[in-house]
């Protein structure tokens, strides 16, 4: 998941490093859990990737998500890279599928990025749960397929956005492991082989530093609303 408005390279690369040298699964200097993202990690079975020299591939995901057959491969048959990130959230799929659908209005990351400054709603919009082939989400995605309670895929449509990061598609799964808690995972598929250039692989570079920033925020943002009792 990536910033939606004037996204800018350079910034976002220093944050993603400042927050990995840290520790700090968010990206905040204030996060009170220093190792939140190993124990995410060893909780899922998965290895988090520790080599700073390569673009950050997976957070709390490993080999066996790698393996995993993918929902959206159809609209991305053959991309150049494949990013995994995952979060376990004490929650049932339902709800988390439900806060899923809340990005046809906003995309619950840093909202000074890539929502203009407001604030993603806290509380569930009435009838975002009504999905279709074709809806926005996000601003630069459209749905593209889905079955509920279980995945959506998202595909970078917008001219702005494809020219600003190449293609992009992006599958939110929601796998129940108990009736109570669920396993969130999006799987992104960037770029496209048959056209890839040094350029678009520099480029890639730098988005999976911008992107795991992003993403991390995002799936805990979703962890924190889901696992929140009613009020």
């Amino acid at each position: 998941m990536i910033a939606v408005n004037e996204w800018n390279p350079v910034p976002e690369f220093a944050f993603a490093m400042k927050a990995r040298d840290e520790g700090h699964p968010d990206g905040s200097i204030t996060d009170p859990s220093p190792h939140d993202d190993e124990r995410e990690a060893a909780r899922t079975g998965a290895a988090a990737v520790n080599d700073r020299a390569a673009p950050p591939r997976h957070w709390g995901t490993g080999h066996a998500d790698a393996q995993r057959t993918c929902h959206g491969a159809r609209f991305a048959p053959d991309p150049a890279e494949r990013w995994f990130r995952a979060i376990v959230i004490d929650a049932p799929a339902a709800t988390v599928y439900r806060w899923l659908c809340q990005m046809r209005v906003a995309p619950y990351s840093y909202d000074l990025l890539d929502n203009r400054g407001r604030r993603s709603p806290r509380r569930l919009t009435p009838g975002l749960e009504a999905l279709a082939v074709g809806q926005n989400f996000m601003t630069i995605f459209t749905l593209v397929d889905f079955q509920p309670d279980a995945y959506l895929t998202l595909r970078m449509d917008s001219t702005r956005g494809l020219l600003l990061f190449g293609p992009f598609v992006v599958v939110y799964d929601v796998e129940a492991l108990t009736p109570e808690r669920t396993r969130l995972r999006a799987t992104l598929l960037v770029g496209d082989k048959a056209s890839d250039r040094a350029l678009d692989r520099a480029r890639r570079s730098v988005l999976a530093w911008g992107d795991l920033a992003m993403m991390r925020r995002q799936l805990r943002t979703f962890k924190a609303l889901a696992e929140r009792r009613p009020e």
